[in-house]
């Protein structure tokens, strides 16, 4: 059963490896870099851990500066591929 999985899910593996960005995402590199999308804001580790005991769930949360561009269900590397620094995939996390 494993290998006919790996078999199906290997075969278009090439062609997506080499799939380029299109307009859409290369129009989209082009408004973050011009600073029309996107935010900004500090992160705050007080949020995370109010109390200052570095609980155990707390390493699991960045501190300090955070950008977010472009929110995608896609794995494909293709908003990075042209251009766009802060992606976020979310597809199967």
């Amino acid at each position: 059963m494993r290998r006919r999985y790996w078999g199906r899910a290997m075969a278009g593996w090439r062609d997506f490896a080499q799939a380029s960005p299109n307009e859409g995402h290369k129009a989209l590199a082009k408004l973050e870099n011009m600073k029309i999308i996107g935010v900004e804001f500090e992160d705050d580790p007080n949020f995370y851990d109010p109390d200052g005991n570095n609980s155990e769930h707390s390493y699991i949360f960045s501190n300090g500066s955070q950008h977010v561009s472009i929110l995608t269900q896609n794995v494909d590397g293709l908003h990075k591929k042209a251009g766009s620094r802060y992606v976020t995939e979310l597809h199967g996390r």
